[in-house]
C-alpha cells in the first residue's frame, strides 16, 4: 500500500491502525463493525459502519461476509451496480463451488442494501 489511499475495507481491527493512518481526510472507510471494538478515528476520512459478519451469517453462513462488504463498498463509491457485481460473481465462481451462488447473490444484495453513497470515486 502507498503512503495515502482514497478508501479502505476494514474486515478485522487487527493491523487497522496502520491503515488508518494512511487514510486521506476525504476518504472512505467500510468498517466491519461486527469486529471492532469501536469506531476507528482515520484521519478524517469518512467511517461507514457495516455489520458484516452477522449480516452473512443471517443469510445462512458468516463466510460470505466479504461478499458483503465488497458490495456495500461498490454502494458508497459508486464504482460499479448490483447487476455487474452478480454477473461478475457468477463468472468468477468456478463449477466446483456453483452451490454458493445464491448465497452470494443474496450477500451481495444485502451489502448493496446496507449503505448508500457516501464517497463518490468521480463526480458526475
Amino acid at each position: 500500500m502507498g503512503s495515502n489511499t482514497w478508501s479502505a475495507i476494514a474486515m478485522h481491527e487487527h493491523h487497522f491502525s496502520e491503515l488508518a493512518g494512511k487514510l486521506r481526510p476525504e476518504g472512505l472507510v467500510l468498517v466491519n463493525s461486527d469486529v471492532f471494538d469501536s469506531s476507528p478515528v482515520c484521519n478524517g476520512a469518512t467511517v461507514a459502519e457495516i455489520p458484516a459478519t452477522s449480516m452473512a451469517a443471517g443469510l445462512g453462513s458468516p463466510m460470505c461476509a466479504s461478499m458483503v462488504m465488497a458490495a456495500a463498498y461498490a454502494k458508497a463509491t459508486g464504482l460499479v451496480g448490483l447487476d455487474s457485481l452478480i454477473e461478475a460473481m457468477k463468472d468468477a465462481l468456478p463449477a466446483s463451488r456453483s452451490q454458493h451462488m445464491e448465497l452470494n447473490e443474496r450477500a451481495l444484495v444485502a451489502g448493496f442494501d446496507s449503505t448508500g453513497p457516501a464517497a463518490p470515486a468521480w463526480s458526475s
